[in-house]
């Protein structure tokens, strides 16, 4: 581990890749990667706009 990075800015960018991996799996389809999520399609709206991602990045 290096810096100052505490536990919650470490779990912030593991759920970051993993919402792009998922997406990426899914070609960008926000409902499937949703439901493969096990969240809602406005949960996984609000995360992704929590990281800045956005679906053209993504494919």
């Amino acid at each position: 581990m290096t810096g100052n990075k505490t536990l919650d800015d470490y779990g912030a960018e593991f759920e970051a890749r993993l919402l792009e991996r998922v997406l990426r799996h899914c070609d960008g389809d926000r409902e499937r990667a949703a439901q493969m999520l096990g969240v809602t399609s406005y949960t996984l709206h609000q995360k992704l706009a929590r990281y800045g991602l956005k679906n053209n990045k993504i494919k």
